[in-house]
This record gives C-alpha cells, sequence and structure tokens, in this order.
C-alpha cells in the first residue's frame, strides 16, 4: 500500500507558551503553507518497504537537498521534484520504478519467486494521476506481472491501512523533531545572554530542508524499528488483512464476508455513498453512474449486434476497459 501525503515545512503545534493572561499569542511557523509530499509505502507483513519518495517543488533536481549527510540518508529516501511538490504522473511512474528495483524484485528472489512470472499488488486511492490512461498504460506495458487494486473514492478513512495508522505516528514524530530542533536553537541563544524576546530562528527553505530531511529519515527509521504494530494496525483496522486469513474462525468470517460484499456488487450498492461525506461522495457517486451508464451503454450495443451481425471486435472494446 502506498499513499501522498502533504507534511508541513514547519510543522508547528497549535499551543506554546506565553504570558499569563494574554489574549493574543504568536506560535512560530504556525500558519506557514511551505509544503512537501512523501510517499511511503508499506508491506502486508507491517514494513516500510523501497524507500520513500520526498517530492519539493522546482523545475530540476537542484532543487533537491544534496551534500554528504543526504546521501547518508539515501537508505530510506530519496528526492523527486514537481512544479507544484504534488504528485505528477512522473514522479508517479519514477516511484513505482525506484519500489519494483530496491524491494519487489529483490523480495521475490528472497523467496525463491520468478520475478518474470510471479505477480505482485499495488493498493493505492483514486487520485487522478493513479487513474490515469498513460499511467496504467505505463505500468501495464513495463510490469506485465502487476495488479493495481484501488481503494473506492471517499472510502480512505476506512480502507487505507496507511490512513489508519502510519501517517499519524509519522507526521506527530516529525513535528516532535521541528520542536526539539527549534527549542534547541532558542537554547543556545539564551545561553549566549540573548533576551527572550530578542531570540531570532532562521526559517529559510535554504536553512531548515537539510534538517527537516534528518527529522523524516529519524521518523523512518524509528517507525521500521520499533512500530510494526502501527503499520499491521492499518491493514486490521482496515479488514484487508483477513484476507490472508489462517485461523478456522477466521477463515469463516472472511468467506462471510466475501458473499455478503458479492450479494452487495450484484445489487450494485457495495460502493454506494450515501448522504454528503464530502467531495469524494459526490467523485464516488459520479463514478458508479458512468460505470452504470456505460454497462447500459454496451449492453445495447451487444444486443445491436446480435440483431444485426455486422458487429466486429474492432467496432467498440467489448471488455468495456482500457486495461
Amino acid at each position: 500500500n502506498l499513499d501522498e501525503t502533504g507534511v508541513c515545512l514547519l510543522p508547528s503545534q497549535k499551543r506554546t507558551w506565553g504570558p499569563s493572561g494574554a489574549k493574543q499569542i504568536s506560535v512560530l511557523g504556525w500558519g506557514d503553507k511551505r509544503q512537501f509530499t512523501v510517499i511511503p509505502a508499506i508491506s502486508a507483513e507491517g514494513k516500510l518497504v523501497g524507500k520513500a519518495q520526498v517530492i519539493w517543488a522546482g523545475q530540476t533536481d537542484r532543487c533537491h537537498p544534496k551534500g554528504a549527510e543526504i546521501d547518508i540518508m539515501a537508505d530510506l529516501l530519496f528526492h523527486s521534484h514537481s512544479t507544484s511538490q504534488w504528485t505528477t504522473e512522473d514522479t508517479i511512474l519514477e516511484y513505482v520504478a525506484v519500489l519494483h528495483t530496491t524491494y519487489v524484485i529483490p523480495k521475490m528472489k528472497e523467496q525463491g519467486l520468478d520475478p518474470k512470472t510471479q505477480e505482485w499488488v499495488l493498493l493505492w486511492d483514486c487520485y487522478s494521476g493513479h487513474r490515469s490512461d498513460p499511467v496504467l498504460e505505463a505500468l501495464k506495458t513495463k510490469y506485465t506481472n502487476l495488479v493495481i487494486l484501488f481503494v473506492p473514492a471517499s472510502c480512505t478513512a476506512e480502507l487505507q491501512p496507511l490512513d489508519l495508522s502510519f501517517n499519524f505516528v509519522f507526521k506527530s514524530g516529525v513535528a516532535t523533531l521541528f520542536a526539539s530542533w527549534l527549542s534547541q536553537v532558542a537554547q543556545e541563544q539564551l545561553l549566549k545572554g540573548v533576551p527572550p524576546e530578542k531570540l531570532k530562528f532562521n526559517l529559510t527553505l535554504q536553512n531548515v530542508k537539510i534538517p527537516f530531511v534528518k527529522w523524516v529519515h529519524k521518523t523512518f527509521k524509528k517507525i521500521s524499528e520499533n512500530k510494526q504494530t502501527a503499520m499491521m494496525d492499518g491493514w486490521r483496522t482496515s479488514g484487508i488483512s483477513i484476507s490472508w486469513a489462517v485461523k478456522d474462525d477466521e477463515i469463516e468470517e472472511r468467506d462471510t464476508l466475501y458473499e455478503e460484499a458479492r450479494a452487495l456488487d450484484r445489487k450494485r450498492e457495495l460502493f454506494v455513498v450515501k448522504g454528503g461525506r464530502s467531495k469524494d461522495a459526490a467523485v464516488a457517486g459520479l463514478l458508479e453512474q458512468i460505470t452504470i451508464e456505460s454497462s447500459k451503454r454496451k449492453e445495447q450495443e451487444m444486443e445491436m449486434m446480435d440483431v444485426t451481425g455486422s458487429g466486429t471486435d474492432d467496432d467498440f472494446d467489448v471488455n468495456g476497459e482500457k486495461w
């Protein structure tokens, strides 16, 4: 499972110290909108896998942090860029390529599996970049054994393992390290005799970028070593882990859930979102409607073919999918 998560460059807390009774207290870094995107991936066995992608805002790799310290952290992180620091089709393809090279192939060989025939599954959400034709076609062409599963729209809060556990732990860890760094900067000035009201903090991107990468790397490393439960919790909470049940009672529960899901799917109610649960609910409804209308049109086309006998497989996509 992989997921893009936006992280503030200055992940400040909502609380701070201030004079008792004061009506207005400023929080350093509060309101700073500078962000970058981090993309981690976890395996079904509850481990961080491959390398996390860090996406910076820029036109070229000149915006990437560089230096010996950054090179040391390349065991868990690699850097990309886009004009907006958000995920793009290019960064998605770059990420999957790194994931395939650093984790998928080595893991298959470790287990004695043939990378040429062994299938592997990638679970991600319905973000438009994940569903775009260029991305899907490129992945299908390069990774013929890749199986892509989508978390249905408006269901990430229930079915996205990373959202259910890991992302909160990760962001909290980065925020804690930032607060510690900020305290150290203040302490150094105070020990030199600088009055509290005259403390200065250099929060320019150039000064903060490398420390920030250190916070991300340290948090990932700590989670990998001590927080495997947090990564497994996402699979359990989503219910997905029931898919590889081994105990009799779990297998019985899994089979019951499968039958319920098939029954709902036959009635086209499996992923119906009722009520207004954010804009994702509208997206889910739209996608469902498109699917239903597309299915109806293809059924009508098939009926016309049967009557006229003039249709060919080249007239339209019989399977209703480009993938």
